[in-house]
């Protein structure tokens, strides 16, 4: 596939998403909110660091050899969206649906120690989205040219719960390489005294 449709593909994914200033006197995530995104990077993202990756394009030969470090870039604020980006089968629950799309209209700081089994550097949405503007390719080998320790780019959304906070409502995206990244909606449920996964949504895969 040309590096083009990479490119398209790239930039509607984006572009569903609505990037705002961080507001940290209106936004405050608490323990809960951390607990779920360290419960996401131990099932989605640890066990695709741990392997091997190697990406190559028939037409344009670019590898990605994965570091055995656990280091990932974090992007440092949760993504907020347009009412566009919301699948009808993200509203089963209409109450945690509406509460995942009021939350997501303000964006979160995010800290670098959710995880204690990866080493997290936070990276500005912005810097993140300036690596991609002509060519996935080229901006995937520059950013990894930068940051040599990582393996891959993390971005979360806010957390939606239910009124009892024993239901949420997740998104996390994982950016590896230009034929290994993917947006995952996530619902958890909290019972005998731990978050467990019990439903997935496939956002967008490339």
């Amino acid at each position: 596939m040309k590096p083009f449709y990479f490119i398209l593909l790239f930039t509607i994914i984006l572009s569903s998403c609505n990037y705002k200033s961080v507001n940290q006197e209106s936004c405050n995530l608490d323990s809960i909110d951390f607990k779920i995104y360290s419960i996401l990077i131990d099932k989605y993202v640890l066990p695709s660091i741990d392997s091997c990756f190697v990406a190559n394009d028939s037409l344009e030969q670019i590898s990605f050899i994965k570091n055995p470090c656990r280091n990932l870039l974090l992007i440092d604020s949760t993504r907020s969206y347009t009412d566009i980006a919301f699948s009808h089968n993200l509203k089963t629950d209409t109450i945690l649906f509406e509460s995942f799309v009021e939350k997501s209209k303000l964006k979160c700081s995010l800290d670098s120690n959710i995880n204690k089994s990866v080493v997290l550097y936070k990276i500005s949405q912005s810097d993140f989205l300036s690596y991609f503007k002509t060519d996935i390719y080229k901006g995937y080998k520059e950013l990894y040219e930068k940051y040599k320790d990582v393996t891959g780019i993390i971005e979360f959304s806010r957390i939606g719960y239910n009124q009892d906070r024993t239901s949420a409502l997740a998104e996390i995206c994982f950016y590896e390489a230009p034929l290994n990244s993917f947006g995952l909606f996530v619902w958890l449920k909290y019972e005998n005294g731990k978050w467990t996964v019990v439903e997935e949504y496939l956002d967008w895969v490339s």
